[in-house]
Order: C-alpha cells, then structure tokens, then sequence
C-alpha cells in the first residue's frame, strides 16, 4: 500500500518499449536470478567492462523476504563493482506512508469487505473485528512488519491477525526497530508515498530509468466496497491516536524517514 502496483506499470512500461527487463513481484527465484548477476558482475569486474544490461526488480513479496537474502546480495553486488572501480550503478528505492494512511489504505482495499461479510451472515465477531479500529489492534506495527516481512500482509489481510512468528513486535526503540532502522538504511533512497514524483526521480536520476510517465495504480478495493475514510473513520483523530497508540514503530519509521 505505498505505491508498488504503479512502480510496478512503470518498469512494466520500459521493459515493453525494450528499455531493460522486469524481475519481480515475488522473489521466488531469486538465488537462481542472483546467481545470473554474480556471474555477469565477476566477468565484468575480470574484464574491467560495464555489463550491458538494465534490470528493474520489485520486491512486492515473495517467498524469499527481501530483508534476509536479496537485499544482503545486492548491496555485496554494489561493492563489487565499487570497489573494481567498475560503473554498474545499483538503486535501491523504498517508499514508507504516513502510519494512518497505511492502516486505512490497507483496510479499505482488503478487509473491509471481508468483516461485511462475515456480519451479514450473522457473525457476532468476525476474526478481523468488527470495524476498523477492532482490526487494527490486531495487527500492531502492520506497516513495519510488512516491510521487514512481506508475508505479513497474508495474516493481516486473511485472518486479521499477524502470526507470532512474523511479529518483530515490540516498542519503537526494541529490537524491532533496530531490525527494521539496519534494513531501511541500506536502501539509496527512502521516499514517501506522497511525495511519489520526487522519490521515483531520485532513483530514476541514479541509473538511467528512461520512461516515468505513469497513471496512479490504484486497485479497486476487493469484495467491492464502496466506503471513504469517513465511512471506515468518522472521528479521524480517534483513529489517528488509535494508530499512534497500537502502530508505535510504525509513527518511528515515519518520523525518521517519512518527514
């Protein structure tokens, strides 16, 4: 929920025009994909040669977790060809959002429908809650977690819960927030979602991206709900010190690297 359906158009949109080729969504292949790039790099740096190649990989989620495995490998691939002296350059780009709007983004497109449902047919307590504010002390952290573990988002969305084992729950100054402060400090950019543009011209200025123009990607919201923010919220600032309160590392990640 912070711009990755349309990040995802716009390298879709150059590997079309032939301008590089798309890797991504999932990450289920990716030690067979990096051992493709560690061979490409080691060749290169040998024959002191840029490769000819231009890679555009989305990180959606998957089954390999970027945090563990991908994004080690390709900051080793950085220094590579760094320190070969060797121009190959790497951009690694995220986007955070401001922790209310996360949290609302996230219900509107893949749970609300899910609690009407489940009260239509008569359910006193569905598993998600019975509105927005119910769920969301379900899933504490949500935006941090997903971001150190993408798989969270299935728990969250599925069964409005996240799983004990995915929970690098904890206050903003625990050990969560070391886990999740090392990882976003290895990306070139940390951008916000509201300020798209500017993110995606910053990446786009470090290796070349040649087509940007894009439509907003904005996915109709599953189950076909048709409710706004007031509807999900109407007192907003309950909501938004509900979110402070329940999303603490979540407002810490924002404060760092979304202002």
């Amino acid at each position: 929920k912070n711009g990755g359906s349309t990040m995802r158009d716009i390298f879709l949109e150059n590997e079309r025009l032939g301008y590089g080729l798309y890797q991504g969504y999932t990450q289920l292949l990716w030690r067979q994909d990096f051992a493709v790039l560690q061979r490409i790099a080691e060749r290169a740096v040998a024959e002191k040669r840029s490769p000819n190649h231009f890679i555009m990989m989305e990180a959606h989620f998957g089954f390999e977790e970027f945090a563990n495995r991908p994004l080690s490998d390709l900051v080793r691939l950085k220094q590579l060809y760094q320190a070969a002296g060797v121009r190959c350059p790497i951009a690694l780009m995220t986007r955070v959002r401001e922790p209310l709007a996360y949290y609302l983004s996230f219900y509107k497109w893949g749970v609300a429908f899910r609690i009407q449902e489940a009260l239509t047919k008569g359910e006193v307590q569905p598993q998600w809650g019975r509105n927005f504010s119910e769920w969301a002390r379900q899933v504490p952290n949500l935006q941090s977690s997903i971001m150190v573990r993408g798989m969270t988002a299935m728990g969250a969305e599925y069964s409005g819960r996240i799983h004990a084992s995915r929970r690098t729950i904890g206050p903003a100054g625990g050990r969560g927030w070391e886990e999740l402060d090392n990882m976003l400090s290895k990306f070139d950019v940390v951008g916000t979602t509201q300020r798209f543009d500017e993110t995606l011209l910053l990446a786009a200025d470090m290796v070349g991206l040649p087509v940007l123009a894009y439509k907003y990607n904005r996915p109709k919201a599953k189950g076909g709900f048709r409710g706004g923010k007031a509807d999900i919220c109407p007192d907003m600032e309950a909501c938004r010190a509900l979110v402070k309160e329940v999303a603490p590392r979540d407002v810490a990640m924002w404060e760092k690297y979304g202002k």
